[in-house]
């Protein structure tokens, strides 16, 4: 299990236009990849895709437009837009920083070829700063691990903090992997004192980053305290429950499937 808050790790540089600090490395999971991502004011980002990976962005702070194909999401905090594999994507920011939170879920455990995380940003963000500034995406894309992406859509998911989301006592599906290549998406609410166990779980890691309230997570040998900001990885197989505090506990939980023709355990690290 690992616990860390969403401000701390190690923060990356790309070209200027947006700063991303590492949660979760690709180094240290299966398929998963977690970092806050910031897009510094008045700019109109590059154009890109991921043709080895599926993005979720659940926004922090801030207001703007993510464009997603010929779609256009105004985003503000507490939303969510899922980002499928293969999708040109744009950020657009307006007077002020926008931050998101962002999960990866990677096709291929060779995770774009790339080791880590700063090892992916270090290759690709001179092709960000040139996708910035001539708007185009096919300047020099690297080359795809990944060949034959099935067309998906992109998917903008209400506010999670509006007072006319519907409510659920336990989890509510923002994304399954029906409509994605391997992931789910949950929010869950439990009630103070409430607890909610995952025992079986061969088939997927987790990520869990707490929106509000307080509580624990707590594997067989370890447990630890959760608080708003906090975000939890629980690897594969491992048996694991949330407990609500008296103040409840509400929290996203990033599940990323075990795709059936990797079903080794040779590229957990």
């Amino acid at each position: 299990m690992i616990r860390r808050h969403y401000r701390e790790g190690q923060e990356l540089d790309v070209a200027g236009l947006n700063k991303i600090t590492v949660l979760l490395d690709r180094s240290e999971t299966g398929f998963t990849e977690i970092g806050w991502n910031r897009w510094r004011a008045k700019l109109c980002g590059p154009p890109h895709r991921h043709d080895d990976k599926e993005q979720v962005f659940y926004v922090t702070s801030g207001r703007g437009i993510v464009k997603v194909g010929k779609e256009e999401f105004a985003v503000r905090p507490g939303q969510v837009v899922y980002i499928p594999a293969g999708a040109e994507h744009q950020t657009i920011t307006d007077d002020e920083e926008l931050s998101y939170l962002l999960f990866n879920y990677f096709l291929d455990p060779r995770k774009e070829g790339h080791a880590t995380f700063a090892d992916h940003i270090a290759k690709v963000k001179e092709i960000r700063r040139r996708q910035a500034e001539t708007g185009r995406v096919d300047v020099e894309e690297m080359p795809t691990l990944q060949p034959g992406i099935p067309a998906r859509a992109a998917k903008w998911i209400y506010g999670l903090e509006d007072p006319a989301r519907p409510e659920a006592e336990t989890g509510t599906a923002l994304l399954d992997r029906r409509e994605t290549a391997g992931f789910d998406l949950l929010l869950i609410t439990l009630a103070a004192a409430n607890e909610r166990a995952e025992a079986d779980r061969e088939d997927r890691e987790e990520s869990l980053f707490i929106l509000s309230g307080e509580g624990s997570v707590g594997v067989p040998d370890e447990s630890s305290a959760v608080a708003p900001g906090d975000l939890v990885f629980l690897p594969r197989g491992e048996a694991y429950v949330a407990r609500a505090g008296i103040s409840g506990l509400r929290y996203l939980c990033f599940r990323s499937h075990w795709p059936a023709q990797h079903d080794g355990r040779s590229v957990i690290k």
